[in-house]
């Protein structure tokens, strides 16, 4: 085992790791409207093998940690609202920048400002329907 992970570090030394997304869209956080997040739904019908779902990175997201629900049978699902979009991220676990993040904060006004590469939908729940923006990954800007 030692011999083939000194045989991966160095084979895979020049190698960029870094996790790359194209994206669709580009906003910052006070830009994104349920209206857009509305239009993307209208169109899910349309999303398939030849056309992917939009990915979209919304920029310097700002919440403070009392803003957060972590929740779930399994302590895994996060949520937050953020200029009346819902932003849910499912299975976090340790590794996560935000679950890490978030188990790392003392206090509960500590805030943090990120970047998020989200899908978006309209979720309806016992008859509300709220626009949502799922992250998919983030990586944290300040805190």
């Amino acid at each position: 085992i030692m011999s083939a992970i000194e045989w991966f570090n160095t084979e895979l030394s020049n190698i960029d790791m870094t996790k790359v997304y194209l994206c669709d869209f580009v906003f910052n956080a006070d830009e994104i409207n349920a209206g857009f997040i509305k239009d993307v739904d209208d169109i899910k019908w349309l999303f398939g093998t030849g056309l992917k779902e939009p990915k979209i990175l919304i920029k310097n997201i700002c919440v403070r940690k009392d803003e957060i629900s972590v929740y779930g049978k399994n302590l895994d699902t996060i949520n937050f609202e953020t200029n009346g979009i819902k932003f849910v991220q499912f299975k976090a676990s340790d590794g996560d920048l935000l679950y890490d993040y978030i188990n790392s904060w003392e206090e509960t006004e500590e805030e943090i400002i990120f970047d998020a590469i989200v899908e978006c939908e309209l979720n309806e729940y016992k008859g509300v329907i709220t626009p949502q923006c799922k992250i998919i990954d983030c990586e944290v800007n300040e805190y």
